[in-house]
Parts: structure tokens; C-alpha cells; sequence
């Protein structure tokens, strides 16, 4: 039986705080990762699910963590609340989403960076047998990327690619490329998706201000309809390619957004075309 290799790129705001990753003694180094929010809950819950041969590989980026961006961002602001006025209190939860906007803009920038370690991780595993790349959100993003980039090369890779909401716009990709691959990627995403509606174009603009202008501009990127400035976990694969369509499984129905995808995992994998064959019981 060959050998196969599940490698996992989780999405922004997935590391593990600091001392968690330092094993300091604390409450916060003790917390369950049982959040989607933790790289170390995709490791454990793809473990319970997979079949005991399959290796479980996390890609580790810098997607920052969550419990520090809010630690440095929200908190100062939420302890000092009662004591502030209205105005000021404003102006400093304009900063704080300026600065997780900010926050956002360089991990989304590091993810881009990240393509040709990716690419390294997966040849590495190929060499020995099967492998899948499971991608989440800017995970996601960098999954569709390194695969769109083997164009380039005269041998592509060949493995098995299924992304979860994934964080980026039709127009970055070469869809007719990606349909021409052995194995298609899979795309599952939900229309009804909250989170990437809001960072979509949102997350591609400018830093939130506070004046008048730039909020009515803030607001008509939220309602902008035009596809190309989309998150593809928004609206699903183009219709002009067709294979990728054909493959790809909207979420909508099911209720299954953003922040639910790794609690439905188990059920995910049962209706990929790919990570079905990973199961414990398939």
C-alpha cells in the first residue's frame, strides 16, 4: 500500500501564542486547542479522523495568533472603556481595526511569500507516495497558489488538493492550468461565508479610518458585486471552468461558514472527492 501524507496549511490567526509555543507554565499555555483558531486543533482533529498510516503534516506559516492580536488590540481598550468618552472611545476602536486590518495585510503578504517552502514540503512527501494538501482560508490561498505556480515548471507535481474557503480572488489563478491537472483541485466553500464577505474586497484596501469618506468607501467595497474582487470562498469556482466547478461542493445549505469548517471536518471528508480515502473507515 503506498504511503500518504496529508499536509495541512491552516489560515490567518492559527499560531499558537507565545507561551503556549515556549511551554511556559500559564493558563494560556494550558488551553484546549479545540478552537479552529489553533493550528494545533487541525493536527488533533485530522488525527481522529484519518486512518493511523496516514501521516499528518502541519505547514507551519506565520499566521500570527489571535489570542495576541486581541490581547494588544482590544483589551487595552476594553479595560479603560468605562473610564473614556464617547469620541475618544471611538477613535480608539478605529485604531484597534486599523491595526488588526494591518495585521491581516502582513500575514496575507507572508502567506504569498510562502509558496516555494510549500512547494519544497509537498516534493519532499511526493517522493515517497500519495499526498493531499488540505488547505483553510489564507491556507487555502497558499494551497491554489503553490499549485497554480507548478505552470511554470516542466514536471508539475502530482497531488491531491481540496481548500476550504479559500482567502483569494478568481483573477489570481490560471483556471484553464488548473483543470488541466491531474488531479483537480477541490474547492469547498459557502456562499453565505461572513467572514471572507467582510476581508473581501475589504481586506484588500486601505486601513479603516474614521471619516465620514472613507466609511461610505468601506461600505461600497462591502457591497461591491463584481466577482474578480471576491473572495473565491465567496462566490465558488468560475464558471468557465468547468471540470473545477463540477468538483467543487458549496457549502450554503449545510450551514457550514467560516469558523465551522474544522468541526465539520469528519463530514467534509466524506463528501471530498479526495480526503475520503483518507478515512479511518473508508
Amino acid at each position: 500500500m503506498s504511503r500518504k501524507t496529508l499536509i495541512i496549511v491552516s489560515g490567518f490567526l492559527t499560531e499558537p501564542h507565545t507561551l503556549a509555543r515556549s511551554e511556559q507554565s500559564s493558563v494560556l499555555s494550558n488551553l484546549d486547542p479545540s478552537s479552529v483558531l489553533d493550528r494545533r486543533a487541525w493536527s488533533a482533529s485530522m488525527k481522529q479522523i484519518c486512518h493511523e498510516d496516514v501521516e499528518i503534516v502541519n505547514f507551519n506559516w506565520a499566521s500570527q495568533s489571535v489570542i495576541e492580536l486581541l490581547w494588544s488590540t482590544l483589551v487595552p481598550i476594553l479595560i479603560k472603556a468605562r473610564h473614556l468618552s464617547f469620541n475618544f472611545l471611538k477613535s480608539q476602536l478605529l485604531q484597534s481595526a486599523g491595526e488588526i486590518h494591518d495585521a491581516w495585510t502582513s500575514a496575507r503578504n507572508e502567506c504569498d511569500e510562502q509558496a516555494p517552502a510549500l512547494h519544497s514540503l509537498i516534493a519532499k512527501h511526493t517522493k515517497l507516495g500519495d499526498v493531499y494538501v488540505l488547505g483553510h482560508s489564507l491556507g487555502a490561498r497558499l494551497a491554489l497558489q503553490t499549485l497554480n505556480n507548478q505552470e511554470k515548471l516542466d514536471k508539475p507535481l502530482e497531488y491531491r488538493l481540496s481548500v476550504w474557503a479559500p482567502a483569494i480572488s478568481q483573477k489570481d489563478l490560471n483556471w484553464s492550468f488548473l483543470e488541466q491537472t491531474r488531479f483537480i483541485p477541490e474547492i469547498m466553500y459557502s456562499q453565505d461565508d461572513l467572514v471572507l464577505k467582510l476581508i473581501y474586497p475589504l481586506g484588500q484596501s486601505s486601513r479603516p479610518s474614521g471619516n465620514l469618506f472613507d466609511i461610505f468607501g468601506l461600505a461600497g467595497s462591502l457591497m461591491n458585486q463584481d466577482p474578480s474582487k471576491k473572495a473565491l470562498g465567496v462566490i465558488g469556482p468560475p464558471s468557465t471552468a468547468s471540470q473545477i466547478k463540477q468538483i467543487s461542493l458549496d457549502l450554503s445549505p449545510q450551514g457550514i461558514r467560516h469558523l465551522t469548517y474544522l468541526p465539520a471536518a469528519g463530514d467534509l471528508f466524506k463528501s471530498s472527492h479526495y480526503l475520503k480515502h483518507l478515512l479511518a473507515h473508508s
